[in-house]
């Protein structure tokens, strides 16, 4: 790959990368893909045993004062505020 390739490269990167945010950030009625899981240790493990994984479409459907309420597949789950910020997504 030559100067151009590594440009367009970075270009393509960078594009991708303004596309990422935490789940919270999201409107209600949003979907998004996962790409990151940032938490760590039981939370981690929590968000990961309720199918919330890299790949995954989920969809914000409201937002309670209690949390978010979302869709995963044809699952409906809770999520908290610290494990919304905890799962980076790109729309």
């Amino acid at each position: 790959c030559d100067q151009s390739c590594s440009a367009h490269k970075s270009a393509e990167y960078e594009a991708f990368r303004e596309r990422l945010s935490t789940f919270d950030e999201l409107a209600d009625h949003t979907s998004a893909v996962v790409v990151q899981i940032r938490a760590k240790g039981a939370q981690r493990q929590e968000i990961l045993d309720m199918g919330i994984l890299p790949n995954v479409v989920i969809t914000k459907t409201l937002t309670t004062a209690e949390g978010v309420i979302v869709h995963i597949d044809s699952h409906e789950l809770k999520l908290t505020d610290a494990q919304m910020k905890a799962i980076v997504v790109a729309v």
